[in-house]
């Protein structure tokens, strides 16, 4: 149920750009501009905080292998940079509930921090990879 929570919370907070972003998309349709993707990124709030904020969202959700796919191909459909998208996957994967819970009976509490810090901030440097790959490659 948490998963389903936090995924609707991340609709929610996107929805709000998804009229700009077509509207503008619409308005671009017919112009002289042949690479619309950096105008659109730039209406759909594609910015850098949303990278951390995706990793340390990912934490609590449980996103394995399938399910992966289509979530963040909605979140993407729905004006999610790919960075962010990026950052919450492997923040999902490395840093889920109940991994935590099996890595805490094996790791003292110390190195457990070490752990979900670290993968963390791989998925931070991963999402920032990503968004300046698409911002170089838009370009």
């Amino acid at each position: 149920m948490l998963p389903m929570t936090v995924l609707r919370r991340l609709d929610c907070v996107l929805e709000p750009t998804k009229e700009k972003v077509l509207k503008k998309a619409e308005n671009l349709r017919g112009s002289p501009v042949k690479d619309i993707e950096p105008i659109l990124n730039r209406a759909g709030g594609q910015n850098p905080y949303a990278i951390p904020v995706a990793a340390v969202i990912g934490g609590p959700l449980y996103i394995r292998g399938v399910k992966a796919i289509p979530i963040l191909s909605s979140l993407l459909e729905k004006g999610m940079g790919l960075g962010a998208a990026m950052a919450l996957l492997v923040g999902a994967s490395g840093t889920s509930i109940p991994s935590i819970s099996i890595m805490s009976g094996i790791f003292k509490p110390r190195l457990l921090a070490i752990l979900v810090v670290t993968i963390v901030s791989i998925s931070i440097v991963a999402g920032y990879i990503f968004f300046i790959y698409t911002l170089a490659y838009s370009l």
